[in-house]
């Protein structure tokens, strides 16, 4: 039995997300969707039989504020980047 590795495509529209998941994507990132693009997007892939092959993963825009609303869409994975690039580093040394 052949094994595969699993592989992510980002996309920024509903036709690309389509054709990922028919090119065998494992899992697609829907990269600043809003949530009722997103809907619509699960929506199309359902149709095509192509909803059930494919971890859905929302990115971009996401904070505490709308998290909820991304999480009723019907996505796998929700991204938020806002958790590690808007952290104030802190200056650190050490001396031997």
């Amino acid at each position: 039995k052949k094994r595969y590795k699993k592989f992510e495509v980002e996309v920024e529209n509903t036709k690309d997300a389509v054709l990922a998941a028919s090119e065998g994507a494992s899992i697609i990132m829907l990269d600043n969707f809003t949530p009722s693009q997103i809907k619509k997007t699960i929506v199309v892939l359902k149709k095509k039989k192509l909803r059930d092959k494919v971890l859905l993963e929302a990115s971009g825009g996401i904070n505490s504020k709308n998290i909820s609303e991304y999480g009723k869409t019907g996505v796998d994975i929700i991204s938020i980047g806002s958790i590690t690039n808007s952290v104030k580093g802190i200056d650190v040394s050490l001396e031997i």
